[in-house]
């Protein structure tokens, strides 16, 4: 008889890597014995929209756990109000008996609890050992998660991908990043050497994909008179797979991340590889072996 489990996160069609690996469990881990339901707690939009389908997720998960009565709940969760939202999950889940696995997407969780006040600091603590169980995304995320989550099994898990039939093709002088454009993703330090490049290649071109700070993105590569910078604010999957392989570099000089899934897919088309020597990534990008 297969194990019911209740995946709790952001919509389906929300952008992000998040989206993108619910997407992927749902489509294949009902091969392994397991019947998987998804219910949706976030969605791209304004506040309003946010908060209504917030409360709309409390009354869906309360009768999905009386009528489909899941053994498991699989509950991703990020920092800031992705995980305030999850806490009442989290609580209600064993409250009714329900085995509570925790996926963490962020790799910053101990920078992000250094900035609360005590009791908020306690109150994430305590919810998140609760748990039966916690995902991580890189093995340099082990010893911090250690330190707080005392309870249950911790277990370091890589991101999966579907396999790629397209390779990128490495004959254009395009360099790509893709992700929500800011400093955390390292944006604005491409934007800084793009010069430095065009000095050494004139040919060479940046194409930044991605939504988040596009204004801010803009004017800088109009005060700098960047003409060769693109950026094409956010993009369907299918848009994402064309940019790579139109593109021969893949760069994502993160500050911080969980285990980037544009990485992954830019690896798995043959696209050369920079990126930063944090969290999840060196477990994917090995100095010197398949990419720098």
């Amino acid at each position: 008889m297969k194990k019911r489990v209740l995946m709790i996160g952001t919509n389906l069609d929300s952008h992000g890597g998040i989206s993108r690996l619910q997407k992927i469990l749902l489509e294949n881990w009902g091969e392994n014995n397991y019947e998987m339901m998804h219910l949706t707690t976030h969605e791209d939009g304004g506040t309003l929209r946010k908060i209504c389908v917030f409360l709309r997720s409390i009354i869906l998960f309360l009768w999905i756990a009386v009528s489909y009565r899941p053994q498991i709940a699989h509950i991703h969760f990020s920092i800031n109000a992705s995980i305030y939202r999850k806490l009442f999950f989290i609580v209600a889940a064993k409250v009714l008996r329900i085995k509570v696995l925790l996926h963490s997407h962020t790799g910053e969780f101990d920078i992000y609890l250094s900035r609360l006040n005590k009791l908020s600091f306690k109150l994430i603590i305590w919810s998140i050992n609760l748990a039966d169980g916690l995902i991580i995304l890189g093995r340099k995320d082990e010893a911090v998660y250690r330190k707080y989550y005392t309870k249950g099994k911790l277990k370091f898990l890589r991101n999966p991908i579907n396999s790629q039939n397209i390779r990128a093709h490495l004959e254009s002088q395009q360099i790509v990043s893709v992700g929500s454009l800011g400093k955390r993703k390292g944006t604005y330090d491409l934007l800084m050497i793009a010069p430095i490049i065009y000095k050494q290649i004139p040919e060479a071109r940046f194409l930044l994909a991605g939504d988040g700070e596009v204004e801010t993105a803009n004017n800088i590569i109009e005060e700098k008179s960047l003409k060769n910078v693109t950026v094409t604010g956010w993009q369907t999957e299918e848009q994402v797979k064309k940019h790579l392989q139109e593109s021969s570099i893949f760069v994502l000089p993160s500050y911080y991340e969980g285990m980037p899934m544009a990485l992954l897919e830019a690896m798995a088309m043959g696209l050369p590889i920079v990126s930063t020597n944090i969290n999840g990534i060196p477990d994917a990008v090995i100095h010197n072996e398949n990419g720098i």
